[in-house]
């Protein structure tokens, strides 16, 4: 009678033991789960983020003095991401401003590798910054102030982007020309006031543009060399905003 009383508590000690290894085990694997979920934008989110970049391409939706239709730009992104996924290169497109061939991209590739992909698939030259250099540039000119006011013109703000990292220090003042007043800024950007001028109703003469946008860019190509696309902030700030906002929609994006 004792003997089976003693076996019958070493059995009881023993399943006691067991539960109590299975609980710890259980709770030890519950804290695991939970700490990898909240902590899970560092452990795989890291691995799989991409980096958002704006991006200029040169002559991208850009009429000039050519007739006919100006290209949608939701063509441009739908034809530039197939050839991209055609040479597997880890870019996309994500989406586009206006019609002024200012895009925003996704990528893991760094700054020149984008710009070098883009080019190849757009078949025309790129600059890549990313959003925080082109929002520092683009509160420097928001905050200069503009030349002297002419009768019959209005000065648009924008900016002028280096090509090529060769061409990206201006080391000497720019001189001003008869399409644009120009402004120091850091590496890789100019600051432009272009002269636009108005019609008798003081509104954007379409017919006189001067050479647009690209004219400022040939300006600045001329007296420091290199190549350089121009915007005004228009575009600049529609691609700032658009890069915020598909960063905040999407948790693998960062700026």
């Amino acid at each position: 009678m004792v003997t089976n009383h003693l076996a019958f508590l070493r059995c009881r000690i023993s399943i006691q033991r067991s539960i109590g290894r299975s609980t710890w085990l259980f709770k030890v694997r519950r804290c695991t789960v939970e700490l990898l979920w909240k902590f899970r934008n560092c452990f795989w989110c890291d691995q799989l983020a991409s980096t958002l970049y704006t991006a200029f391409g040169v002559n991208i939706g850009n009429l000039g003095r050519t007739s006919g239709q100006r290209r949608r730009m939701k063509d441009w992104v739908r034809e530039g991401n197939q050839r991209l996924a055609g040479i597997s290169a880890s870019i996309r497109v994500l989406g586009s401003f206006s019609h002024t061939g200012s895009f925003v991209v996704e990528s893991d590739n760094d700054r020149s590798q984008v710009a070098t992909h883009l080019s190849s698939v757009f078949d025309t030259q790129f600059t890549v910054l990313s959003v925080d250099d082109l929002a520092e540039y683009a509160s420097i000119m928001k905050k200069a102030c503009p030349p002297e006011p002419k009768v019959g013109f209005r000065w648009t703000p924008g900016l002028v982007l280096a090509i090529s990292d060769e061409q990206a220090t201006v080391s000497h003042k720019l001189h001003d020309t008869q399409h644009a007043s120009f402004c120091p800024m850091p590496l890789r950007a100019v600051g432009a006031w272009k002269l636009d001028q108005l019609t008798d109703s003081e509104v954007l003469d379409s017919e006189k543009r001067g050479g647009g946008w690209g004219a400022v860019s040939d300006d600045v190509s001329c007296q420091v060399g290199g190549k350089w696309t121009a915007r005004s902030l228009r575009p600049v700030n529609g691609v700032l905003k658009l890069a915020r906002e598909y960063a905040s929609r999407n948790s693998h994006l960062r700026l």
